[in-house]
């Protein structure tokens, strides 16, 4: 997966703002329509920038939906402020349940 056209039939792109816990879904048909189908994904990384905050993260998710386009979710963890144990962040998705369970701290 390289460029936006890559995930156009399989695929939803998630923006991730780790600054203030914000995650929200890209349309990837409509930044396609903006952009260009050939738009590199580190691309796409580098130009978002969160809605609430404006800062730029960079963190992004890319979730596998199949080719029937089903419903995907996962949940997201954090860890506590002395970064000691894992706990439950307030949702910022959900849906069914998946396997995939992001850690912002690890590419994408």
């Amino acid at each position: 997966m390289k460029t936006l056209e890559d995930l156009l039939e399989r695929f939803q792109l998630y923006a991730v703002c780790t600054d203030c816990d914000r995650m929200e879904q890209v349309q990837i048909p409509a930044l396609i329509e903006r952009c260009g189908a050939t738009l590199s994904i580190e691309e796409v990384r580098r130009r978002l920038r969160c809605r609430s905050c404006r800062r730029q993260t960079g963190d992004i998710r890319i979730v596998y939906v199949g080719e029937q386009r089903k419903l995907a979710g996962f949940h997201y963890r954090g860890t506590d402020p002395d970064n000691t144990r894992p706990y439950d962040r307030q949702p910022v998705s959900s849906s069914v349940d998946s396997s995939v369970s992001p850690n912002p701290s690890t590419p994408t």
